[in-house]
């Protein structure tokens, strides 16, 4: 018998309830009620991520290295647990391109990228080449623990990646913006692509980041991703048109201030506190940033992965 086998489920019903259990990684031995969720009858697992507290640095402008740096600094802190959950929200600085963490460089042109006026970056997840914009759209970054997350299979990428994706769905629910998640390619509203997302699994930490839309791009932009991108060609513009949009073509009178503060208590369960990075990691992402201005890639990817809001061409 397990050690939650007298707790009867629900059928077809997430039931919670409430085990006071003991936090042996505190600085004092304290206590505290943490909700308990059961996965499946008969199966019971504690639902940590209503018990975590986020740290959420607001909305700032950061170089592109700056943001990179920022990424691999906070998933550090994370895997070494001197750091708490983070959901960080970001413009960049310029146009910008940025490449997963295993994409070849072969998927740009890079004298385009020189022709166009782009900073090409590698960033520390997974996914696809995304291009930004400091007035069409923001970013964010959330770093937690992996043993927070409610899920029976936690090194599953693909039910990590919908679960957190979710989240953004009901954000923008709320604001009026009915969304659905496709599991191969981002958020969408009807036909359109509004928001993509990256995610990476280690053994103790989940990241997720993500792009969000807010304004439509201008046609001139289009027709630089696929002069950029080598796996596609201009003759791809429509499909590329057609996907993207901006949250503004739904909810024109939504403010990107509203949108963060929908997805702020929807990443993190309600259950935040606004803050700053400390000053050990200011200096820790002070010095990756003066790596990164010398080398911007750092390492070499080896897979073709192509653009975010495209299909890939084989």
């Amino acid at each position: 018998m397990t050690r939650f086998a007298h707790l009867k489920a629900r059928p077809r019903q997430a039931q919670k309830t409430y085990l006071r259990i003991p936090i042996k990684k505190c600085h004092k031995r304290l206590k505290m009620s943490i909700p308990l969720c059961l996965r499946s009858e008969g199966e019971a697992c504690v639902n940590l991520e209503d018990a975590v507290n986020i740290r959420v640095i607001p909305l700032q402008t950061y170089e592109p290295e700056m943001v990179v740096a920022l990424d691999n600094v906070l998933l550090e802190g994370i895997e070494a647990q001197k750091a708490p959950p983070t959901l960080i929200y970001y413009r960049w600085k310029g146009k910008t391109i940025s490449l997963s963490y295993a994409q070849s460089i072969e998927d740009v042109h890079l004298d385009k990228v020189r022709e166009h006026g782009y900073t090409l970056v590698r960033m520390p997840s997974g996914g696809d080449a995304v291009f930004h914009h400091d007035t069409h759209d923001f970013s964010y970054t959330l770093i937690m623990p992996k043993h927070a997350l409610p899920l029976p299979n936690l090194n599953n990428p693909l039910h990590v990646y919908e679960h957190l994706c979710a989240k953004i769905v009901n954000a923008l629910d709320e604001i009026g913006i009915p969304a659905r998640v496709d599991q191969k390619s981002g958020v969408y509203v009807g036909n359109t692509k509004v928001c993509g997302n990256a995610s990476r699994l280690t053994s103790k930490s989940v990241l997720l980041q993500g792009i969000i839309l807010h304004k439509k791009s201008e046609d001139s932009r289009v027709h630089t991703m696929l002069d950029i991108m080598t796996r596609y060609s201009q003759q791809d513009y429509a499909e590329l048109r057609n996907l993207l949009s901006g949250l503004d073509a739904y909810a024109p009178q939504v403010s990107v201030k509203t949108i963060i503060t929908h997805l702020t208590r929807s990443l993190t369960n309600n259950a935040y506190t606004i803050g700053s990075l400390t000053k050990e990691e200011q200096t820790k992402a002070q010095k990756l940033y003066n790596q990164y201005k010398r080398n911007p890639l750092q390492t070499k990817g080896s897979k073709l992965r192509g653009l975010c809001w495209l299909s890939r061409r084989e």
